[in-house]
């Protein structure tokens, strides 16, 4: 479930990893004000030295869920292809707990309304593909596409193109 109707992303910063089964990472991530406790399924694709002090996105307010006995508050941005590869989408330079845009630049109103709060991410999801530049971009029909940034930097992918998320 969701917490809110529009999908809110953070950049975050991984301060602590903590293996947590076969596949599964307990992240504690700085976003600025806090820091949180997020749990994924990256063990198989990323080594901890590959996490462990990067720049990463946040998908902040998704319901805390329970997974292996810890509670998730919040999950990590990946990319994936047809071919099965996963990135987690990075931000340079932006500063813990600064808020990815997401807005229409005309209306200054989310780039998607969604009106049933239980499925927000997963229908925006479906709006972002990476390009072969790297960028995350958000293609919505009517707009141009929208390349995602905080206030400070673009997010990125340096692997994964054409890729959707999840």
């Amino acid at each position: 479930k969701q917490a809110s109707s529009h999908v809110k992303l953070l950049c975050g910063v991984v301060k602590r990893i903590r293996s947590d089964g076969k596949k599964l990472y307990r992240l504690s991530v700085n976003i600025g004000s806090e820091l949180i406790e997020v749990t994924s399924a990256l063990r198989l694709r990323y080594a901890e030295s590959d996490l462990l002090n990067s720049n990463i996105v946040i998908v902040q307010n998704l319901y805390p869920k329970k997974m292996k006995g810890a509670v998730s508050f919040g999950g990590v941005l990946c990319a994936y292809d047809h071919d099965g590869n996963v990135e987690v989408v990075r931000h340079q330079d932006s500063n813990p707990g600064s808020t990815v845009e997401m807005f229409s630049s005309e209306k200054n109103a989310p780039l998607i309304d969604v009106s049933a709060p239980d499925n927000a991410w997963a229908i925006c999801a479906k709006f972002l593909t990476t390009t072969k530049d790297g960028n995350v971009v958000m293609n919505i029909d009517g707009e141009s596409s929208k390349i995602l940034r905080s206030e400070e930097s673009a997010l990125t992918v340096s692997q994964v193109v054409g890729a959707r998320f999840y």
